[in-house]
């Protein structure tokens, strides 16, 4: 069952710390929450949601950012054994240019 809990608090752990345009979006989301625009998406894309009982907590922050946080990670080992790669790459090729012009 979804639940419109997170129209309810802040997003701002998708922005930087002191960006202009978290309280721009929290405004937009609590309007369209209130407007019931969210509800709709959530009742065509999702079904049945619980409409009360929506309690922020800070349990529900750290998952969200736990998985931002995961997700960073992964894409900085990628992003670092991509650069070894290219960098072994490099190297390699310098090599074999260095033996054939020795021969």
């Amino acid at each position: 069952m979804a639940r419109l809990c997170s129209a309810r608090t802040s997003q701002g752990w998708m922005f930087p710390k002191h960006s202009f345009v978290k309280p721009i979006f929290d405004e937009t989301m609590k309007a369209m929450f209130e407007a019931g625009l969210l509800a709709r998406l959530y009742e065509k894309y999702f079904g049945i949601y619980d409409r009360g009982g929506c309690e922020a907590t800070v349990e529900d922050n750290k998952a969200g950012f736990a998985l931002v946080q995961a997700l960073f990670y992964i894409l900085g080992t990628g992003s670092a054994l991509a650069f070894f790669i290219g960098l072994l790459e490099w190297l390699l090729a310098k090599l074999k240019s260095r033996r054939e012009a020795k021969t």
